[in-house]
């Protein structure tokens, strides 16, 4: 108390920014109540939100801490040696006292109107007109979030110097507080907007970056528990504020994930559950921003990427391709990839195509869900009822597609108009714009209403994975070693005649353009770096080139594998390899179908990519191989930075790389 004296003019400011908050709060309830956000009205704390928006006797007592914190913070800001140890030991003694850390409870109370005060200090700072020169150096961009600095350093202090045996609970506590506050001012301020009135993300993303660099000074040595731990709670309340629930935080969302205090400590910490929103143009920057991230990700943390590649698929919309070949693109770091260019490369004799990837998620949960797992288990096993194929894609259409099918629909227009069928998408995607990769087409690929992408990107992984795990088996049996399915010896059996093609097989008879279209995509999300899996899958997507009745399966295959190589690099080492066998080997007939001279640009993109597929070594080959299997090879992380600042242009024509 006897240090007040000394508070700086701008101190005074904001105190009395405090004093306008409480005039303008009582004028504004009769009005223009405030509606609480529905995702907390389970708490008990929101049950009470009302009552201390009229406990002004409540929110004076939070006040006057505030304002003693306030000034020990300036003063030691303006000189180290005026404030000494006994001032903070009297605040913490006087915290304790009034009893806000009695219980949960009493806590939450104190930091939801703290953080409420110090946003409404540092809002009405920001949005102050400056008027004379003196006022302008006062008011700068320091000044403007002294009251939230502190509370960001309070918090802190408390979780450090509290006696309190679960810091990670307290710091969490105080979190939750500042979560609600700030849903609460995101949803009452969205509703406002007609009104000239907009949610300001700064204060909120100031509290947080404050909270990151405040815990990193930590000595950790001191709080009997891992660093990691207490990003837990952070990252609990990131979740909370995601660009889905508060659209208007999105950009400084972003910037709290993807800070340096926080996802790099994150993922170097102990292994732990760690978890995109189709986008639209106003949002093209965040989704540059996701591509960058995903980059950085993939440079420093490939196994990440690598083990997490399936829920990562299923949470990304197929129109983000490039995106997607970020992720698929990704391989440990100890494997090395093979030149997919290389004249009579046999893939299938690569030691690493003996080897099953990890995978670090349930890809048999969506099944579940469904009760389809143990019926497909029961028929992979024992090749029985005959009639469980076709039932399957009966269940999955009745289940997950619309009752009916206008022929407006887009997969009706797709059988129809061959104009618009399945390279058509490859011809749009080849001409769209920056930011046209992640809109919204009609056409297939696009609008997933009718289908459960998890649950098809499940049934192909699963049913690949059980002939693969039975092939192993019988190969072991028979020659006492180990092998897998990438030897010479079995890779041609993996595609016969078996329970697993007639899985896959029925899925495109059955299925309209549009289920085809993902059960396709879902196989090609396996063709990644070399594995068993790649080489399975790989064989699986010729096979059903190859035997296919009509051209229509063989022109969707030819797009699921065209549109993920004509973005930029990097590409995924099991598309290209696929892609080239595809070409390259007579019995697939690639150059005679008729779809390939079906429109000017494909005829070229196509003719691009023979050529670059048929040539023998010399500079052309060098030339083609530093650019179609760029970020494919040792060298693939460091073009990955390259492409972060160069190359991240979804969707532009690619074909001179080609």
């Amino acid at each position: 108390g006897g240090s007040s004296s000394t508070v700086a003019p701008a101190m005074m400011r904001v105190y009395a920014s405090f004093g306008q908050r409480d005039d303008e709060t009582k004028r504004q309830k009769r009005s223009n109540p405030m509606q609480s956000p529905s995702n907390i009205a389970a708490s008990p704390f929101h049950r009470k939100e009302h009552k201390l928006r009229h406990n002004q006797g409540l929110k004076y007592r939070v006040h006057r801490l505030l304002d003693d914190w306030l000034s020990i913070c300036l003063l030691e800001a303006k000189s180290s040696t005026i404030v000494t140890e006994e001032m903070y030991r009297q605040f913490l003694h006087r915290f304790k006292d009034e009893g806000w850390v009695e219980n949960a409870q009493s806590a939450q109370t104190f930091f939801f109107i703290a953080t409420e005060l110090c946003v409404e200090s540092s809002c009405r700072s920001i949005d102050r007109k400056v008027g004379a020169h003196d006022e302008g150096k006062e008011n700068s961009a320091g000044s403007k979030y002294t009251a939230v600095d502190a509370l960001a350093r309070l918090m802190v202090f408390l979780v450090k110097f509290l006696d309190c045996d679960d810091r990670v609970g307290l710091l969490a506590t105080f979190l939750q507080s500042v979560v609600h506050q700030l849903l609460q001012d995101h949803d009452s301020k969205s509703k406002q907007q007609g009104s000239g009135v907009a949610y300001n993300q700064k204060p909120h993303l100031r509290l947080f970056v404050n909270v990151l660099h405040d815990l990193d000074a930590f000595n950790t040595a001191q709080l009997n528990s891992p660093s990691i731990d207490l990003l837990v709670p952070l990252a609990e309340a990131f979740h909370a504020v995601r660009p889905e629930r508060a659209p208007a935080f999105a950009f400084a969302w972003m910037e709290l994930v993807s800070h340096r205090l926080f996802m790099p400590k994150l993922l170097l910490g102990k292994p732990s559950r760690r978890g995109n929103q189709e986008k639209q143009h106003p949002i093209g920057v965040l989704y540059m921003g996701t591509l960058r991230l995903l980059l950085v990700l993939l440079h420093d943390f490939p196994e990440f990427l690598s083990q997490h590649h399936f829920s990562l698929c299923n949470t990304i919309p197929l129109t983000c391709v490039q995106m997607r070949n970020i992720i698929l693109s990704a391989f440990p770091r100890m494997i090395s990839l093979p030149d997919p260019l290389t004249p009579h490369l046999r893939v299938e004799n690569l030691p690493d195509m003996r080897r099953p990837p990890h995978i670090a998620c349930d890809m048999k949960e969506p099944l579940l869900r469904r009760g389809l797992l143990k019926p497909l288990k029961s028929y992979l096993g024992t090749r029985w009822p005959i009639s469980f194929p076709k039932k399957l894609c009966e269940q999955i259409r009745g289940k997950l597609q619309p009752s009916s099918a206008s022929s407006s629909s887009p997969s009706a227009a797709l059988e129809d108009s061959k104009s618009t069928r399945i390279v058509g998408g490859v011809k749009r995607r080849a001409a769209s714009t920056a930011v046209g990769e992640g809109r919204k087409e009609r056409s297939v690929g696009v609008n997933s209403d009718g289908y459960d992408m998890a649950l098809i990107n499940s049934l192909v992984l699963c049913t690949g994975m059980h002939h693969i795990a039975r092939m192993a088996l019988e190969a072991d049996d028979k020659s006492g070693g180990v092998i897998g399915p990438g030897d010479s010896s079995t890779s041609h059996a993996l595609v016969r005649d078996n329970a697993s093609m007639d899985v896959y097989e029925a899925l495109m008879a059955n299925l309209d353009a549009e289920g085809r279209h993902y059960v396709l995509n879902a196989i090609a999300n396996q063709l990644r770096f070399p594995n068993n899996h790649t080489q399975y899958f790989s064989r699986v997507m010729l096979s059903l080139f190859a035997n296919a009745k009509g051209v229509f399966v063989k022109e969707q295959v030819t797009r699921v594998l065209l549109e993920r190589l004509i973005v930029h690099k990097p590409h995924p080492w099991g598309i290209l390899v696929t892609a080239i066998e595809l070409i390259r080997n007579p019995k697939y007939e690639f150059a005679q179908q008729p779809f390939t001279t079906c429109a000017p640009e494909i005829v070229e993109l196509l003719d691009s990519l023979t050529r670059s597929c048929m040539m023998r070594p010399n500079a052309a080959v060098t030339e083609a191989r530093a650019t179609l299997s760029a970020g494919n090879n040792d060298d693939h992380r460091n073009d990955a930075v390259k492409v972060h600042n160069a190359q991240v242009v979804p969707g532009r024509n690619n074909t001179r790389q080609l």
